[in-house]
């Protein structure tokens, strides 16, 4: 049996190796380098109309990948942290900005860990699309959520719904609905995923091809957040998803997938807004 550190070493060389990927995935993906460096905040307008006015706050990014939603938030008017385990994504982080002439600050570290490597509390904690499905243990998580928020602070997160990646990948030119095949409900032995792929470049050919990922379920979610001191203020399904995560998915902007019209509605992904009671 692989451990927790195997598959968390794992998983770290395959997001080192993405970073690089990412950065220069212009014409394929979400990922939109130039774009930021021209001076554009990138952020999705879901997460834009959601989050609300940030100028002024202080944000704590957790999952951060190489920093563009971070260093747009900053941009955007906010005091921001980036907080990620690639060491590769906090330099590249570090670097775009340099670059860009965006403040920001990045540590690098896992989240689970955040308590050692993150002083104060901020107004806002932030993070978004593909994250939580990295984390084999979600108490830690949300407790830190909890520690890190001031009173009265916003939580704020947008994600793969946990149906939606419950089902098969589907193959190229394959129209039919997917069944499902992955767990909805999280268990302590991961998925072992292993492609060379991804899903922001075709073109990409990974030597880092072994990962390991965990199902979060939304009562899972929902319940932890309220544990630990968070009070939901709102909780949005969407029908919409940032990565095209199915090979029928069809494109709506620059920004998201849908699936395609012979497919019945079901979420894609959701958001949660929680503020921290006082």
């Amino acid at each position: 049996m692989v451990n927790l550190n195997e598959q968390e070493h794992a998983n770290r060389l395959y997001w080192d190796e993405l970073v690089d990927v990412h950065q220069n995935a212009e014409a394929f993906s979400d990922y939109r380098v130039q774009k930021f460096l021209k001076g554009e905040c990138i952020l999705d307008p879901l997460v834009r109309a959601e989050i609300g006015d940030v100028a002024g706050l202080s944000i704590l990014h957790t999952q951060c990948h190489f920093g563009l939603d971070t260093l747009s938030l900053a941009r955007l008017g906010a005091t921001v942290t980036g907080l990620d385990f690639s060491p590769n994504g906090i330099a590249t982080a570090r670097r775009l900005s340099s670059e860009s002439g965006v403040p920001a600050t990045f540590v690098e570290g896992r989240v689970e860990d955040a308590r050692e490597l993150v002083s104060g509390q901020f107004d806002m904690i932030f993070t978004t699309w593909g994250a939580i499905g990295w984390l084999a243990d979600l108490e830690p998580w949300a407790a830190n959520i909890g520690r890190f928020l001031k009173p009265g602070g916003v939580f704020y997160m947008l994600e793969g719904h946990p149906l939606a990646l419950s089902l098969q990948d589907s193959e190229p030119g394959d129209h039919s609905i997917p069944p499902i095949i992955y767990d909805y409900f999280n268990r302590a032995e991961p998925f072992v995923m292993d492609t060379s792929s991804d899903y922001a470049d075709p073109n990409a050919k990974l030597k880092n091809t072994r990962t390991y990922e965990w199902a979060h379920g939304m009562g899972e979610i929902v319940t932890l957040l309220c544990k630990n001191n968070m009070v939901i203020e709102f909780l949005h399904e969407h029908p919409v998803l940032t990565w095209k995560a199915f090979d029928v998915m069809e494109q709506v902007d620059e920004y998201f997938y849908r699936a395609p019209d012979h497919w019945p509605t079901i979420p894609l992904s959701f958001s949660i807004r929680a503020q921290k009671a006082g």
